[in-house]
């Protein structure tokens, strides 16, 4: 009787299983050899599939941008647009945290995420916003969100209250009075956050002059 056949490898079976690695490890476990390791292969088995260890970067951004929903943008305000956009975006992300870092520090080269910025870039453009002004905006809104999508799968209780103590009366008194724990919390501060980043970006934008794209 013969040795069962394994799996197939396909580059989607090398990007998913890339994927399940960073999310159970970390960062630390993407390398070609653990991958390789994780699928019972040779690392060199990989290249037949893949060109680079950038092109599972890129296959890990389509898998987790893939759900970032930018289809607003073509029929509301861009800050509504916005807003839905910033959901969807923090969603994916607090899904696979750990690809954060890893994916903010490699450029972008998938069309389907180039494509999405491209649609948010279309309605912005469509909206006022001078061309040079809106990668900025963007960039800010991003960074924003990545970092709620962090404190999204944070510990329930990041302030440890019994450990104040009566020189910091006023830390205390803010803390107890408005202090919620876990998602509820994630969620409270995004809320807040979002909408001031929105109304300031609006102000921002009232504030450019038509000729020159620059704040009056």
């Amino acid at each position: 009787m013969g040795r069962p056949s394994s799996p197939k490898l396909t580059r989607e079976r090398i990007v998913t299983t890339a994927l399940r690695l960073i999310d159970a490890r970390g960062e630390e476990a993407f390398s070609i050899a653990q991958i390789a390791r994780a699928l019972g292969v040779k690392s060199a088995s990989l290249y037949n599939h893949i060109s680079s260890k950038y092109e599972i970067v890129e296959g890990i951004r389509e898998l987790v941008a893939g759900s970032i929903d930018a289809s607003l943008f073509a029929s509301k305000p861009w800050y509504e647009a916005m807003e839905q956009w910033a959901f969807s975006y923090r969603a994916a992300f607090a899904r696979h945290p750990n690809t954060i870092k890893l994916l903010s520090v490699i450029p972008v080269s998938s069309r389907d995420t180039l494509r999405m910025y491209d649609a948010v870039f279309q309605g912005m453009l469509r909206d006022g916003w001078p061309k040079t002004h809106i990668l900025p905006a963007v960039t800010a809104v991003e960074s924003f969100v990545l970092g709620s999508a962090i404190d999204l799968v944070a510990p329930p209780q990041m302030i440890a209250a019994e450990q104040l103590v009566g020189d910091s009366p006023i830390f205390l008194e803010i803390v107890q009075s408005g202090y919620v724990e876990g998602s509820a919390r994630a969620e409270r501060a995004f809320r807040v956050g979002l909408a001031a980043l929105i109304s300031g970006l609006r102000d921002y934008l009232a504030s450019l002059t038509p000729e020159n794209g620059a704040p009056g």
